[in-house]
């Protein structure tokens, strides 16, 4: 009789070959697979909801527009200058602290048919006008809030057509109102 590495003579063949795996069967089939406890998946749904939550919350306060002009108007460090214009005032707040400032129009006299005031800041280091919110047509007061202030020198008003929306002013402006700095 030819014994075999690790087989003792007489051990059957076919023995041999089920020894390990009816104890891995009974292993595999015995277990069941636990499932969290309770405790556990509540806090994990818990998490989960405060995760979403929170990522909404963000994104609608990252969404919502700024008031810049209530922001820099009860800002502690603001400072003010203003300018006279045909019986109307154009008023420029700055706040260093928000880097932010804020333009006020009162009184300015009705704007030429088709034509509607609007605001400008321009560039400390470039003179390059960017425009700012329109003022309302038709109307001869209004705020418009800016933000880098810093990089700006001042704030001119222009009288621009209605019906265009310009990237540069299309006229002179009528008035310019530099920045305070405190």
């Amino acid at each position: 009789m030819t014994t075999h590495p690790g087989r003792h003579a007489g051990q059957d063949h076919d023995h041999d070959e089920d020894l390990g795996l009816d104890l891995v069967e009974e292993v595999s089939t015995s277990r069941r697979r636990r499932r969290p406890a309770p405790m556990k998946r509540l806090a994990l749904v818990a998490i989960a909801v405060a995760v979403l939550v929170i990522g909404a919350v963000a994104t609608v306060v990252t969404l919502m527009p700024r008031d810049v002009v209530a922001e820099v108007a009860s800002a502690d460090d603001a400072v003010s200058t203003s300018v006279d214009y045909e019986g109307g005032t154009a008023q420029v707040s700055v706040s260093s602290e928000l880097n932010a400032g804020a333009l006020e129009v009162a009184g300015l006299p009705a704007p030429q048919g088709g034509t509607a005031y609007r605001a400008w800041v321009v560039d400390a280091s470039t003179g390059s006008h960017s425009p700012l919110e329109a003022i309302e047509p038709e109307t001869t007061d209004g705020s418009v809030g800016f933000t880098g202030a810093t990089d700006i020198i001042s704030v001119d008003i222009t009288l621009e057509p209605i019906s265009e929306d310009s990237d540069v002013p299309t006229s002179e402006p009528i008035l310019s109102v530099e920045l305070p700095r405190g």
